[in-house]
């Protein structure tokens, strides 16, 4: 039997993603969902045990069965997504000691993430 080396190197990329998923529930502005759908998709290329206890999981298999069944999110996943993102804008923009390049820079990425986020389908649930 030949190991796959495409697997050897899909499967630390899906480790790496899914780290950067759990530093993004923690840090304000690092998307959580992207990496998590991410590793995701490279876990099922590489590893079909860590990719059924992702979609298993309870922190993050609800949004990834959403995603995978109905390519959407549900509504209270959209409102808390842009919750997060204008929290963020607010601290970084109004009360954190940022120099302007900064604080333009994070209203431009937020004014992007808010378009891509009401551009998903909203599911029922």
């Amino acid at each position: 039997m030949a190991l796959n080396p495409v697997k050897w190197l899909l499967f630390p990329a899906g480790l790496f993603c899914l780290a950067l998923g759990f530093l993004g529930i923690l840090l304000p502005g690092l998307p959580a969902t992207p990496f998590v759908l991410l590793a995701a998709w490279l876990f099922s290329r590489s590893s079909p045990r860590f990719e059924r206890a992702l979609v298993e999981s309870r922190l993050f298999g609800p949004v990834l069965r959403d995603w995978r069944t109905h390519r959407g999110i549900t509504r209270r996943t959209r409102w808390a997504a842009l919750f997060v993102v204008a929290i963020t804008v607010a601290v970084t923009c109004f009360i954190a000691p940022v120099n302007d390049w900064l604080r333009w820079t994070v209203a431009g990425l937020a004014a992007i993430g808010i378009f891509v986020i009401l551009r998903l389908r909203v599911i029922p649930g």
